[in-house]
């Protein structure tokens, strides 16, 4: 599956320039995770049980960038019915992916503020108002846990007063921090600033490494 020729629309939706790109694998502007799928399309194609196929594709762009694509995928055959070459065409479709995201996105937390709201008005404890609040957003945002704690009369340690997901206990390690000791935590509610990060292993902020 090499390149054998572009338009200058593919060099404006990829970065490449053609020189770049002729003769390269497709596995080069290719997300891996299609893969499989995409190639098991391909060989229906060249078997000729398939004329032609679609599929959306994820791709990258050449600063590294997620490319969403409509691939169309065509056998053309000699004279003899032989497979000749495939042609590709791909139309870009980020765009359109990006905003059903962020409507499903939206939809996720829509539902998950009516199931907080709910479990506001049908719980009698304050602890099965935040235990729930807990477990809809393991629910809705597929949290690996979710944890709440409060301040106590005193305003200088933080009790755990609910947990769900995987860290469904309340009386670990956890269950009271001194505002100011060496955790995240504790960080966190000195700053009044959520702590946001896709590497907590060595993120600065994260003093407790432990953890």
């Amino acid at each position: 599956r090499n390149i054998m020729k572009i338009n200058p629309a593919f060099t404006e939706m990829f970065g490449f320039r053609e020189a770049e790109i002729i003769g390269k694998n497709v596995s080069n502007i290719s997300s891996p995770e299609d893969d499989p799928e995409n190639i098991r399309l391909y060989k229906e194609i060249i078997a000729g049980s398939l004329d032609h196929f679609h599929m959306e594709k994820r791709y990258i762009h050449k600063d590294g960038a997620l490319i969403w694509g409509l691939l169309t995928v065509s056998m053309i055959r000699d004279t003899d019915s032989k497979p000749e070459f495939i042609v590709g065409m791909i139309d870009n479709i980020t765009e359109r992916k990006n905003i059903e995201a962020g409507i499903f996105e939206q939809m996720k937390l829509s539902d998950m503020g009516a199931e907080i709201g709910k479990s506001l008005t049908i719980e009698d404890s304050l602890h099965g108002m935040l235990t729930q609040c807990c477990q809809s957003i393991v629910n809705h945002l597929n949290a690996a846990f979710a944890r709440i704690w409060l301040l106590d009369h005193d305003g200088k340690v933080l009790e755990l007063k609910a947990s769900a997901g995987i860290y469904a206990h309340i009386n670990g390690k956890r269950g009271r921090i001194l505002i100011g000791d060496n955790t995240k935590i504790s960080a966190i509610a000195l700053s009044g600033k959520p702590l946001i990060t896709n590497s907590l292993i060595g993120a600065p902020q994260v003093l407790d490494q432990a953890w």
